[in-house]
């Protein structure tokens, strides 16, 4: 198995924020219980105030397969879909 981390920046319309930050809350905590997760946080760009960074540390790609399959992840992305205004995913593997 080879570690795989994510970052998921994503750009919510401005009017979905507080309802977001709610929703989110949801897809954080389920995920955290998942064998395969290591680590899943939520963060907040410190200067733009509708700018979020997932953050996730997988122990393998079959783990983030699972975890794209789970009912929290599917009413996620359901949720956000129409409330996103970017979205840009990058996977990477550690070194160090």
């Amino acid at each position: 198995m080879s570690q795989i981390n994510i970052i998921a920046t994503v750009v919510i319309k401005s009017n979905f924020v507080e309802e977001f930050e709610k929703f989110a809350q949801n897809l954080v905590h389920n995920s955290r219980k998942e064998e395969g997760c290591i680590s899943y946080t939520l963060n907040k760009d410190s200067e733009i105030p509708n700018k979020y960074y997932f953050v996730e540390e997988w122990k393998s790609m079959d783990a983030i397969e699972f975890h794209k399959n789970t009912t929290h992840f599917i009413e996620y992305i359901n949720y956000s879909q129409d409330k996103n205004e970017s979205l840009n995913i990058t996977l990477m593997k550690p070194i160090i």
